[in-house]
């Protein structure tokens, strides 16, 4: 889900996009869906522009792709361009949007055909795979902070990765984590990574190249995604539902 301009952009499932009216939050209400090609997995949105990643899903097979979808009228979300992925990617997993670029994770386990994927999306009708970083295991999640891109890769830890030129994007430091590493989030120098079963750790990346880790909370449930806003932490929590974390 991605919230912009008092609409909340929701893939769901074989069921597509939703757009829902969230300016009054106690009355959420759906005012447009469309259609996507395979299975929607994320969205983000700049602009007047929502962005999809989809692909395959379970026993279904099919390229994974970028949707950009016009939604300068958000109850009539029209598509504008598409990129197609590589044949057997099967699906892109995330994806985060600043600067006129998309940065896509690709998570095609043990195949040097997964990792960070950058589009320049700076033409929305003609979105084009312009750079590409090998990450080796699962890039699940990922956030972009001015020249830093920050991946969740699964099972792993926590990967930035230098996107100061989009086309050559290059891979400064490695975070070992004993969880997931399902979902990551940023908010000024601090990354907040949703680490599965080992809850969610904070770090320190006010110099990317030397990040630590400075806080680790133990939630009761696993960490599946994390978002932050308003000085709150808000992870997914598995069972355990929604947690807030003061991250003031």
């Amino acid at each position: 889900v991605a919230v912009s301009g008092g609409y909340a952009y929701v893939t769901l499932g074989w069921g597509g996009l939703r757009v829902i009216d969230v300016s009054v939050p106690s009355l959420p209400r759906e005012v447009a869906s469309m259609e996507t090609s395979g299975y929607p997995y994320d969205v983000a949105v700049e602009g007047h522009y929502a962005y999809v990643v989809s692909g395959g899903h379970a026993n279904v097979v099919t390229n994974a792709s970028l949707l950009v979808f016009d939604v300068s009228a958000p109850s009539m979300p029209a598509l504008v361009g598409t990129a197609v992925g590589l044949p057997g990617t099967g699906h892109f997993s995330a994806v985060a949007v600043a600067d006129g670029y998309a940065y896509i994770a690709d998570p095609d386990i043990d195949s040097p055909d997964g990792g960070l994927r950058v589009i320049d999306v700076s033409n929305p009708a003609a979105p084009v795979e312009v750079g590409f970083n090998h990450i080796p295991e699962n890039p699940a999640d990922v956030a972009v902070s001015g020249d830093w891109a920050y991946v969740a890769d699964e099972g792993e830890g926590l990967r930035i990765i230098d996107v100061s030129t989009p086309s050559m994007p290059v891979h400064r430091r490695f975070v070992e984590t004993p969880g997931d590493a399902l979902g990551v989030a940023i908010s000024g120098d601090y990354v907040y990574l949703a680490d599965g079963e080992s809850g969610l750790r904070v770090f320190d990346v006010s110099t990317p190249y030397t990040a630590t880790e400075v806080g680790v909370i133990d939630t009761p449930g696993e960490g599946l995604a994390v978002a932050v806003a308003g000085g709150y932490a808000q992870i997914a929590d598995g069972r355990a539902g929604l947690l807030l974390m003061d991250a003031s």
